[in-house]
């Protein structure tokens, strides 16, 4: 009897439909009809209980095991959303950071355009200021020689006329009778 079990709960274990034979050996000639005594079919459902609990349970532990797996991975993917989040807030703060340094440099270097504007004004007007004062200088040098050479000539008109020796009236002759 316990040779033939296996057969009949591997038979029940593939259809359910399928009726169980009697536990006798193939080679006895048996009625067609016989059945599997209640006490074998009982032992048949329990051994089938028993495997379907152990599907279930294994289902069960699939299941529990992908959550897990799921559960790991979700946490992962935050983690990762959380870095990446904090990684773009912290560029986007360097991206505001720079863009206030370039604003201020850019402020600085309109207010150094501007005094650069106001010191070439400053330069071209120094310039038309030198150029006058050397025009005005060139002027007055011009003069001046001009004055120059007339009081040469004047000193040599006086020399050769006013104070010849020859003269009557020489400041010579003049100191000698006073």
């Amino acid at each position: 009897m316990t040779e033939i079990r296996p057969k009949l709960l591997r038979a029940h274990a593939q259809s359910e439909t399928v009726p169980l034979r009697s536990t006798q050996s193939e080679s006895e000639e048996l009625d067609s009809d016989s059945v599997c005594s209640p006490a074998e079919d009982g032992a048949a459902v329990l051994y089938l209980v028993y495997q379907a609990a152990e599907a279930l349970t294994a289902a069960e532990d699939r299941v529990t095991d992908i959550e897990a797996r799921a559960q790991t991975l979700a946490q992962r993917a935050m983690e990762e959303i959380k870095l990446a989040e904090r990684r773009v807030n912290e560029v986007d703060a360097e991206r505001r950071a720079i863009e206030s340094r370039l604003n201020e440099a850019n402020t600085r270097i309109k207010e150094c355009e501007s005094a650069l504007e106001k010191s070439e004004s400053r330069n071209a007007v120094a310039e038309a200021k030198l150029t006058a004062a050397e025009h005005r200088a060139r002027q007055a040098e011009s003069r001046a020689n001009a004055a120059r050479t007339a009081m040469v000539r004047i000193e040599e008109a006086i020399r050769t006329h006013l104070l010849r020796p020859d003269r009557p009236y020489s400041i010579k002759s003049s100191k000698a009778a006073a």
